[in-house]
């Protein structure tokens, strides 16, 4: 098979599990209202109105029934859950996305600069900008980082420098992910009965620590060296990648700036928990559970995460946030959307030819 075809067979393959993932979390979800009366399931019910102390059901035939509202039990589906957002606090959390997306171009601006790129925080701002918006349609949560590396490459000679430095600012991002859903979920740990979530997490922090040991051991590098493929481009790759242990400056400002941006993006989302009226999941458990999402839908299994996000949200905030599945698959298409709505302009500006080199990027020595 030719590399075309493999490259549309994989294409393809993200578009079908997009699709099975999509349909495997909405045939679990709810979408109308549910009814019970008198404890018993009205699924013809599909709508309701107070007339003083009674409630006027109707259902699918138009037909209408006045009952006692106490004797009605009434749970939300998707779609009402949906439409009761509080618009304006929605519109002011989705441009509250474009503070967490400064930081993050911030972060990659200082390690292109510890690297020798002298590209403007201007530009750098863009191309991130750009490849938030392409996140979502893209596969996983790195299609963006393989477009602003594209983008940022052109017309550079080190271009596996400037690759590197897209993949070190992901790896960065990452491990502070991992490690801030550890420490907030310490002190909490044993609210879980289940111990899935304590041990997915620090399981993630373990792994962490394991890949950075055996990327610095000596012994493995040598072999490895004598092993791999494209040295020349390896070579710059693995400057990129040692500055973890001889820039330690400029790592500790890059996970700075990446603790800071998470944080930011995590109180956003329960923000956009409250504006769906969620209040009964505590902050904490967002602080711990976003982290495993993040890191979930960076995998480059379906087209923006789309599908698999949801999942996860389900399995999280449903099985231990106290949310129904409705809710959190509500929760979690409003983050992507509020996500989609703050990037739109990015894309837009990209379009555009906004942060495109307009000649070769000037280099200056470390």
């Amino acid at each position: 098979m030719s590399p075309r075809a493999r490259r549309w067979a994989w294409n393809l393959a993200q578009v079908a599990l997009t699709v099975l993932a999509l349909a495997w979390v909405f045939r679990l979800v709810q979408f109308r209202d549910l009814y019970r009366i008198d404890g018993r399931e009205r699924p013809d019910v599909i709508s309701s109105r107070r007339d003083g102390t009674d409630l006027v059901l109707v259902d699918r035939a138009g037909a209408e029934m006045r009952v006692p509202a106490g004797s009605v039990e009434r749970h939300e589906g998707f779609l009402s859950l949906l439409g009761r957002v509080h618009k304006g606090a929605w519109l002011a959390l989705s441009a509250a996305f474009l503070v967490p997306f400064a930081i993050l171009a911030l972060r990659w601006w200082i390690l292109l600069r510890g690297h020798g790129f002298a590209v403007p925080y201007g530009r750098t701002f863009l191309l991130s900008y750009a490849g938030v918006f392409f996140n979502n349609l893209l596969p996983g949560g790195v299609g963006g980082d393989l477009t602003k590396a594209v983008l940022a490459a052109s017309g550079e000679e080190r271009k596996a420098a400037i690759v590197g430095t897209v993949l070190l600012d992901r790896v960065i991002g990452l491990v502070v992910l991992v490690f801030l859903g550890a420490a907030c979920l310490t002190p909490f740990a044993g609210r879980f009965g289940d111990a899935r979530v304590p041990l997915l997490v620090y399981g993630l922090a373990g792994a962490s620590v394991v890949g950075y040991l055996a990327y610095f051991d000596p012994r493995l590098r040598r072999l490895a060296a004598a092993r791999l493929p494209f040295r020349g481009t390896l070579v710059q790759l693995d400057g990129v990648f040692r500055a973890v242990r001889e820039k330690r400056r400029l790592t500790a400002a890059s996970a700075a700036l990446s603790l800071l941006s998470q944080c930011a993006t995590i109180l956003i989302v329960w923000g956009l928990a409250r504006a769906l009226g969620l209040g009964q999941t505590p902050l904490w458990q967002f602080f711990v559970f976003e982290p495993v999402i993040f890191i979930v839908t960076a995998l480059p299994i379906s087209v923006g995460g789309w599908g698999v996000q949801e999942g996860a949200y389900a399995l999280l905030f449903a099985t231990f946030g106290g949310m129904t599945r409705e809710e959190a698959v509500a929760l979690s298409i409003l983050v992507k959307l509020s996500m989609l709505a703050a990037s739109v302009p990015g894309g837009i500006l990209f379009a555009l030819g906004a942060g495109r080199s307009r000649g070769h990027s000037p280099v200056s020595p470390v």
